[in-house]
């Protein structure tokens, strides 16, 4: 049934499922959804994984770090932003005290993401022995290309000694220094400074599909060397006869820039939404979709699914809410159900289907993020996190705003212009 690092075989996905699930009845229909899944994608599902969902910066921060402080063996880090602010200094200090104990340090910070960085920040971290690759440099004078500046690596990834990962969509940075829930200003005065607290959901994975995110960050760094002596062997990292003892399924979803035909994680959105028959909830922080999208959520609202949205009302990107906000009329009109947050930051990038299939991880539903960026995302099926996922989407909705249609329709002419403006800049944001 399952290999010795915990990968179901396809063939009999379909009885897992209906054990994982509950009964045939309440997850037959969701067996399309794996089945594609497998054909698209070479990742497998993974049994016997642990779960805990983490909500906002704070909280976030604390677990990597605490994590990172007890490495015994590697530490490869992948992200867009690594700011050179106070969040940024207590993770390098974290890395620099693991490099002082022997303890193999690797990062992937993209260059436009991290641009604002001291350069300095990371020689510091060079210099106690850790490799750092910077992702498509924007500097041309250290080596950028700017056929390749709208490439970015977006994903966030941390794996500690091959069997915990952290994945989402949280930077590194003093954005996230306060919660949604306890928003208080920054003292820095950079990027993004605002009274409002920044809404993020990041998850952390104990068990077997840690392996196959360690291939994954182990696949992105050799794509890059320049060096024979800097290429990493899978089989020094990845321990196939470990143990685990989770219940969780999960699958790896990703991204790579440049792939313009197909991208895994909008195909499992899409195979999800269309399967769907009870709830579609989505949180999105940049909700620019394509057409294809659009008809497939209200599709599903003729099926009688519930179908949602959690929007941000304030970002830290003015297009790209007014290109989101440019199809509500159409979305409402269709029957689906929008909130947009009221002050905080939502920067969260998940979603639940039926209470059974769900996902966490780095991707916007936008075309930079399907056909552009290097993306990452967890798929979770079952109920036990479905659960979770929706009550944390209640929650959120809760202290949010419906957008009803009536009061849209009346929105001020300067209001619409600009959304319209902004629907047509969508392909560039």
């Amino acid at each position: 049934m399952f290999d010795h690092i915990g990968k179901v075989a396809p063939e009999i996905a379909s009885n897992l499922l209906d054990r994982v699930l509950g009964s045939p009845l309440d997850s037959r229909h969701m067996l399309p959804v794996l089945q594609h899944a497998q054909l698209i994608s070479q990742s497998h599902l993974f049994v016997n994984n642990k779960l805990a969902l983490l909500v906002d910066g704070p909280e976030t921060y604390d677990a990597m770090l605490e994590t990172i402080g007890k490495a015994e063996s590697h530490i490869h880090l992948e992200t867009y932003v690594f700011a050179s602010d106070s969040v940024g200094r207590r993770f390098r200090d974290a890395l620099l005290e693991r490099l002082a104990h022997g303890i193999e340090v690797k990062l992937i910070y993209d260059s436009f993401g991290s641009f604002t960085s001291d350069p300095d920040f990371f020689q510091d971290l060079s210099e106690a022995g850790a490799d750092i690759l910077e992702w498509n440099p924007v500097n041309p004078l250290a080596g950028g290309n700017p056929v390749k500046l709208p490439f970015r690596n977006h994903r966030k990834l941390l794996i500690v000694d091959g069997d915990t990962a952290f994945t989402g969509g949280i930077n590194i940075t003093e954005d996230y220094s306060s919660s949604s829930s306890n928003p208080l200003p920054f003292s820095s005065g950079k990027r993004h400074e605002s009274r409002y607290g920044w809404r993020d959901t990041h998850l952390r994975i104990d068990g077997s599909a840690v392996l196959e995110f360690q291939k994954m960050f182990i696949d992105t760094w050799n794509s890059k060397v320049e060096k024979e002596r800097q290429i990493l062997d899978p089989s020094r990292y990845i321990d196939q006869d470990m143990g685990y003892e989770g219940k969780q399924l999960v699958r790896v979803m990703a991204s790579e820039g440049g792939d313009l035909e197909l991208s895994e994680v909008r195909a499992s959105y899409l195979d999800a939404i269309t399967a769907a028959e009870r709830n579609i909830w989505i949180t999105q922080a940049y909700f620019i979709p394509d057409n294809t999208f659009l008809e497939a959520l209200k599709a599903a609202v003729k099926r009688g699914v519930d179908v949602r949205l959690l929007l941000p009302g304030t970002s830290d990107s003015g297009l790209a809410i007014n290109a989101a906000r440019a199809h509500y009329s159409d979305l409402l009109r269709a029957g689906v159900q929008i909130w947009e947050t009221e002050e905080t930051v939502l920067h969260a990038k998940t979603a639940v289907v039926d209470n059974v299939w769900s996902t966490v991880g780095s991707s916007n539903l936008d075309s930079l993020s399907f056909f552009y960026n290097n993306e990452i995302n967890a798929i979770v099926i079952g109920q036990s996190f479905g659960k979770a996922m929706a009550e944390r989407f209640l929650a959120d909705i809760e202290i949010s705003e419906q957008v009803q249609l009536d009061t849209w329709q009346r929105r001020p002419l300067i209001e619409k212009t600009k959304q319209f403006l902004s629907r047509t800049l969508k392909l560039i944001l």
